[in-house]
């Protein structure tokens, strides 16, 4: 899928849907054009936000991959240990 596409259904059917998940606190997703390879990363509060949102995560991952014609895609989970922003600002 063109990276163009993807932005558009992830703006328009991801994104929204994503939001309303309890304990959700942001999202990157980012595209490879020339391979047409997705990847998303969402950010949770706790690891027990982030359990509690799996079936609703799920039904997005699956209806928005079968709107675009594509396989659902794998998940994993992963805890975040250390983290910095543009200022140099160090978060453990």
């Amino acid at each position: 899928m063109p990276g163009a596409v993807a932005g558009g259904m992830i703006r328009d059917q991801v994104i929204p849907r994503a939001r309303a998940l309890q304990g959700f606190r942001g999202g990157y997703w980012m595209a490879d054009r020339a391979s047409g390879k997705v990847v998303g990363v969402t950010l949770f509060e706790s690891a027990e936000a982030l359990k509690a949102s799996e079936a609703q995560a799920a039904r997005i991952r699956e209806e928005s991959s079968r709107s675009a014609g594509l396989p659902i895609p794998s998940f994993e989970s992963y805890e975040v240990v250390a983290s910095v922003d543009a200022a140099g600002s160090l978060a453990a």
